[in-house]
């Protein structure tokens, strides 16, 4: 009886020992996982603020492209009015040379005009003083 009993204790006792440290209480668990969900928590509201501003920069960095594309079009567009504007000035100083030639040309006849007609008009003079005086 005493082997039956004994073997019925070591029973008792092995599953005693197989049973009772398993069991974890909800309280314990809650405990043990508490620090790690605020940590998640925080690193996840960190997450949550750089994707935040990763979305900002990206649409800031469309709008600077979109700038930067404008003013590239803008500065094309002013060098292109510039080239215009020098060609127009190049064809006016030319037309402005060819006018200053022509006004040069035309002083030197209207010069050369006049000489020849105070010498006509003294010629004149003369051949009207020598009629006078037959």
């Amino acid at each position: 009886m005493i082997k039956r009993s004994f073997s019925g204790f070591i029973i008792l006792i092995v599953l005693a020992l197989f049973l009772l440290p398993g069991c974890a209480t909800h309280e314990y668990v809650k405990k043990q996982i508490q620090p790690l969900q605020d940590r998640m928590s925080k690193l996840e509201t960190r997450m949550d603020a750089l994707e935040a501003k990763v979305a900002d920069i990206d649409a800031r960095l469309g709008k600077d492209e979109a700038a930067t594309d404008e003013l590239k079009k803008d500065v094309a567009d002013a060098k292109k009015l510039a080239e215009d504007a020098k060609a127009e000035a190049d064809s006016a100083s030319v037309k402005a040379d060819a006018a200053a030639a022509k006004a040069e040309d035309a002083a030197k006849r209207a010069e050369e005009a006049a000489k020849k007609a105070e010498e006509a008009a003294r010629k004149s003079e003369k051949a009207f003083k020598l009629k006078q005086m037959k």
